[in-house]
């Protein structure tokens, strides 16, 4: 049983195309004064593109697939989903992910549909455990301990 206290919350935390992901799962994990949220994205519906690209093309382009009567995008290179980690900062009462900070933890899954969807919430549940154990054993992979803004500026 862990000692990291783990919510479950139903909002996209990373991905500025997010809102247009079928699949989103943010959960917040706090341990003492430590806390990270962890974010999956995938499903990125793009429809309305590959429907307007579609109407002169002959051929669909590649970067569309089509599922059912819809057409997804990649998020990364071979991966319709992605789970990120990220330190939290307080926004009014919520924890929400900095994603300024984000943690030395990444994984992707690169199937899209119901069997995407059912691998991707088991890639999400174990990051979830991962970042826990690490965070009990005092060994959270931190990243960049200078936040992205500040490396941008250089």
């Amino acid at each position: 049983m862990t000692k990291v206290k783990i919510t479950e919350r139903g909002w996209p935390a990373h991905l500025c195309v997010a809102e247009r992901c079928l699949f989103r799962r943010n959960t917040l994990l706090e341990l003492g004064e430590e806390r990270v949220v962890v974010s999956t994205v995938g499903a990125w519906d793009t429809t309305l593109e590959a429907e307007t690209v579609l109407r002169g093309a002959v051929k669909v382009p590649s970067i569309y697939v089509k599922v059912g009567n819809k057409y997804f995008s990649q998020l990364r290179w071979d991966a319709f989903y992605e789970t990120m980690v990220f330190k939290a900062r307080k926004e009014g009462v919520i924890w929400e992910a900095d994603t300024g900070q984000p943690l030395d933890y990444l994984d992707t899954h690169g199937e899209i549909g119901a069997l995407g969807d059912l691998a991707a919430n088991e890639m999400r549940e174990a990051m979830v455990q991962r970042v826990a154990a690490d965070m009990e054993a005092g060994t959270l992979k931190l990243g960049h301990d200078t936040p992205l803004e500040e490396l941008a500026d250089d």
